[in-house]
């Protein structure tokens, strides 16, 4: 299914909101097409890197949830199976948000203050290894 005809069925009630940022991406799309090889070339290879980086910073420390979209931003570009990788990852993102929005307030905070204290105790955790263990 094309991006036109997915927001052809937003536009029928079908589908949850399409951000701006969609069409904005089409249009560049078209611009990019009229690039020359070299540009091109060198656009693909700087979306393969930023992608391979957000994967490495998924373990190390880094903006992988930046880098990652951004490089695959980049790829959809020319590559069909990263617009498509691109859009599955923008409706999870829509759905997210939207089970967020609908989600008691209660069950929010509550997740919040779990994650909040997750991160706690992962940053003691690695306070302690590198001060106490490590020696």
């Amino acid at each position: 299914m094309t991006n036109h005809e997915e927001r052809q069925r937003h536009d029928e009630g079908d589908e949850p909101d399409v951000p701006e940022v969609v069409d904005k991406l089409e249009e560049r799309r078209h611009r990019y097409a009229r690039r020359s090889l070299p540009f091109r070339i060198a656009w693909t290879a700087a979306g393969f890197i930023l992608v391979l980086a957000g994967i490495v910073m998924l373990i190390t420390p880094g903006p992988a949830m930046v880098l990652i979209p951004a490089g695959l931003v980049m790829l959809s570009f020319e590559f069909r199976w990263a617009e498509q990788l691109l859009d599955r990852a923008l409706k999870w993102g829509m759905e997210a948000k939207h089970y967020v929005d609908e989600m008691d307030p209660r069950k929010r905070r509550a997740a919040m203050v779990a994650t909040g204290c997750t991160a706690a105790i992962a940053l003691g955790a690695i306070v302690w290894y590198w001060f106490f263990v490590r020696q």
